[in-house]
């Protein structure tokens, strides 16, 4: 089936974000794939104006979010509830209702000129007498397609948030007035009056709707408060709502309603790219990094993105098989947290021999080797052999030559995981690397 795979891995200088990097590793796809076509998907962030032109000067398309400006916040709370359909698909996926419609938005970007349009700005500038620094960017005004997006579930939980921190804040400022001109801090009005500074800071997204009034007469401090139910009915506008935009036209003979559910549901399969990302900060930690060189720091992404992929792989297999799902095995996590028990005891006698005893594994350990067809260990006897012998390449032998100063511990048994031998071997193979700095 489908997966989400990681592609590659880049560094970039300087303390950079998804927007500063979207247009460079566009166009390094571009390189790569020799097309240009691709279709980008993402956060907000990514999608700004100057972006989504670059892009689509490029002929390249994308998809997401963008950020809520004023003025698109305007156009969003002007739709009324009528002009929505509902998306099917996109319904039947969500287990409630999605609705959608179109607008077409405009956008605002500064460019930069090339040198072309600067000696015609320079030659124009100078035929009219125009003195001043010549102009590097230019404004570029553009329309792009749009799907406002009403989501009924989320409808209902934004308005049931606001309802709470509404709520939160009078009840603060219900504790304020109930104690004013008492005691050492409600009865000094310096006080008073930065404890509700904290208060409107504390309650910053819901302030706008309660009317607060502080006064101080004669030495005596009043304090009111009140809702603004126009504000609250303005803002509820915007409950459930959010935006996308895309430059990909419509196909032919395909119909709004199936264009808006096309684009609520390729954005929503971007939530697989971010579970990839957390599992990379997560499960697979490639933080903190502890090198410098720049070589360095490639090669450990690398490599963590060639244990992302296998780590992907190996959930795609064990959601597609139903013995491993019935047994509780869906992740790869829940996978590896039944193997980390299985070790290799390593013995190293005083005559030079070395003997190497694997486990035995478990009924679930030969479940997960069995569905996800990893050869078996094979014989559960020891292996036994000179050190200064060679390991052969049968599944059942192993040198473990690197790891001298650690594991030749003459006499004596260690057991050692699986999954750390694993991971000691690929750094000593990055150690050994050329031109790599560990």
């Amino acid at each position: 089936g489908e997966v989400v795979l990681a592609a590659g891995c880049s560094i970039y200088a300087g303390n950079t974000n998804d927007g500063t990097t979207t247009v460079p590793t566009h166009e390094r796809l571009h390189e790569i794939f020799q097309r240009s076509d691709l279709l980008v998907t993402g956060d907000s962030i990514m999608h700004d104006a100057e972006n989504i032109l670059l892009i689509s000067r490029a002929r390249g398309r994308f998809l997401g979010p963008t950020k809520m400006t004023p003025h698109i916040r305007k156009i969003v709370a002007a739709c009324s509830e009528d002009e929505f359909v509902t998306l099917l698909a996109s319904t039947d996926k969500a287990d409630h209702e999605v609705k959608a419609t179109f607008r077409r938005l405009r956008f605002k970007a500064k460019v930069k000129m090339t040198s072309a349009e600067c000696e015609r700005e320079a030659a124009r500038r100078k035929r009219l007498g125009i003195g001043g620094r010549h102009p590097v960017y230019r404004k570029v005004h553009f329309w792009m397609r749009a799907a406002i997006i009403l989501d009924t579930e989320r409808q209902k939980v934004d308005a049931k948030r606001r309802r709470r921190r509404i709520e939160a804040y009078e009840s603060e400022l219900k504790w304020t007035l109930d104690h004013l001109n008492k005691g050492r801090y409600y009865g000094d009005p310096e006080w008073v009056s930065g404890h509700l500074a904290d208060l409107a800071h504390q309650f910053k997204n819901v302030r706008t709707f309660v009317k607060v009034d502080f006064t101080i007469q004669d030495g005596t401090m009043s304090l009111t408060y009140e809702q603004r139910p126009d504000r609250i009915a303005e803002a509820a506008k915007l409950d459930g709502r959010w935006l996308l935009i895309t430059n990909q036209r419509r196909q032919a003979g395909q119909s709004l309603t199936d264009y808006l559910d096309w684009m609520w549901n390729v954005y929503k399969n971007h939530r697989h790219v971010e579970r990839r990302m957390r599992n990379l900060k997560s499960d697979l930690p490639i933080r903190p990094i502890y090198v410098h060189r720049d070589d360095a720091i490639v090669a450990l992404c690398f490599v963590s993105v060639v244990a992302l992929m296998v780590y992907t792989l190996i959930e795609r297999d064990c959601q597609t098989d139903p013995v491993l799902a019935e047994a509780g095995l869906r992740t790869t996590d829940e996978v590896l947290n039944v193997l980390d028990g299985y070790c290799v005891s390593v013995h190293f006698t005083p005559s030079g021999y070395e003997v190497f005893w694997p486990d035995t594994p478990t009924e679930m350990q030969n479940l997960i080797w069995r569905q996800l067809q990893i050869p078996d260990p094979g014989t559960r006897m020891p292996d036994v052999r000179p050190v200064s012998q060679e390991a052969d390449l049968t599944p059942n032998s192993a040198s473990f030559f690197e790891f001298e100063g650690d594991l030749r511990i003459h006499g004596r048994i260690a057991a050692y995981p699986i999954a750390a031998l694993v991971a000691r071997i690929c750094l000593c193979w990055m150690a050994c690397a050329p031109n790599l700095d560990w």
